[in-house]
């Protein structure tokens, strides 16, 4: 005999004047309900942004060069709007010796006449005159002053850094440090530049008897972004296994975070512990008395400047290339970003959105010395 079916279920369907869906408390079926995950609203981004640092200079103590302008800013965007940016490149190093280094180009997010960090100015050399920041166009501000070189036994001013003030979201400016000069066998040394977070120190020749030793001057400090921009899950986790943004992960979360340090001052023989770049990703100068000697270049997307260059009896050093700059935005993980950057420089343009230790994802677009980042960036 069939199996009695149970018509309460329907029944009550009917008494409820529901036809069409299963009565689960019943049945004690279970019924699935899809809800659609959140979709993208306008929103705010958050956006640390560098110019381009300025290149060494090289004499018998060439100058470090300026570090780019660092923008600390928010801004409002419209989903599936397109935002033009210019990310500016680094000054190159001295081409030979003794010469002066190269200025660094600004950078800037929402085209041309949106929000701009400028260029670091380039370290003195050969020329035996301060070398000015590149100040193009007028309204890229920020930019640190080269230090300057001791060309012809004479000691000069540092270059007087770009103005950071009439924009309060920019920040730097600094100068750049003076050289010094000393009769054989003392020497001549280089100022540092400016960094982001505060002047470059201004060269020391051996035997001055100045307290802070003898060497090339340090570079400038740079300047530390905000925290909640930067969580350390995100800075020292799985996308960066060894690097971020082109400093050791081995780094405190600080360092990781802090950007724009001057270029070191060369110097023709100087104390080993003198004459380093700024924290922030700034050159160290050229020195005899380190065990290499060599100047170093600004780490590129720090917007640092490069380490001046000096001079080994029978080995000449030239300056180095100041880092290029960055455009680093922070915006919520429900969102995705699509960046437009013509090739070759696509690989220095980069999102993540898996790893980052929190609930955002974040965009880092970067530059070299070989020449600027531009494209653009859209968000849906």
């Amino acid at each position: 005999m069939a199996p009695l079916k149970s018509t309460l279920a329907r029944s009550v369907g009917k008494l409820l004047g529901v036809y069409k869906e299963t009565d689960l408390s019943l049945r004690g079926d279970v019924q699935s309900i899809r809800v659609p995950p959140p979709s993208a609203a306008p929103f705010t981004a958050n956006i640390v942004m560098m110019g381009g640092g300025g290149g060494g200079g090289s004499y018998q103590g060439g100058g470090g060069g300026g570090a780019g302008g660092m923008a600390i800013f928010t801004f409002a965007v419209t989903l599936n709007t397109t935002y033009p940016f210019q990310v500016g490149n680094s000054g190159t190093g001295s081409p030979s010796y003794p010469s002066d280094g190269n200025g660094g180009v600004y950078s800037y997010f929402n085209t041309d006449s949106g929000q701009k960090a400028g260029a670091g100015g380039a370290g003195g050399g050969a020329s035996g005159t301060t070398v000015a920041v590149p100040g193009t166009p007028s309204s890229a501000l920020g930019g640190g002053g080269g230090g300057a070189s001791s060309n012809s036994n004479t000691a000069r001013s540092g270059a007087a850094g770009d103005n950071a003030s009439p924009d309060p979201n920019v920040f730097g400016g600094n100068s750049g440090g003076s050289s010094s000069t000393a009769g054989f066998p003392q020497g001549n040394t280089g100022g540092g530049g400016g960094g982001v977070g505060g002047n470059g120190g201004n060269g020391r020749s051996p035997g001055s008897g100045d307290p802070d030793g003898d060497g090339g001057g340090p570079g400038g400090d740079g300047k530390e972004a905000p925290a909640p921009m930067f969580p350390s899950s995100f800075m020292k986790g799985p996308n960066f296994p060894s690097t971020f943004i082109g400093l050791p992960v081995s780094l405190p979360d600080a360092g990781l975070r802090t950007f724009g340090g001057g270029g070191g001052g060369g110097a023709e023989i100087g104390r080993a512990g003198e004459g380093y770049g700024g924290p922030g990703g700034g050159g160290n100068g050229a020195n005899v008395n380190r065990e290499d000697i060599s100047a170093t270049p600004g780490v590129h997307g720090r917007g640092a400047g490069g380490g001046g260059g000096g001079q080994v009896i029978g080995n000449p050093n030239v300056g180095k290339e100041g880092g290029g700059g960055v455009i680093y935005i922070q915006y919520p993980g429900n969102v995705t970003a699509t960046i437009s950057v013509p090739s070759p420089r696509g690989p220095l343009a980069n999102t993540y959105t898996a790893n980052t230790g929190d609930t955002n994802h974040y965009a880092i677009i970067t530059a070299d010395e070989t020449g600027t980042t531009s494209g653009s960036i859209s968000f849906s």
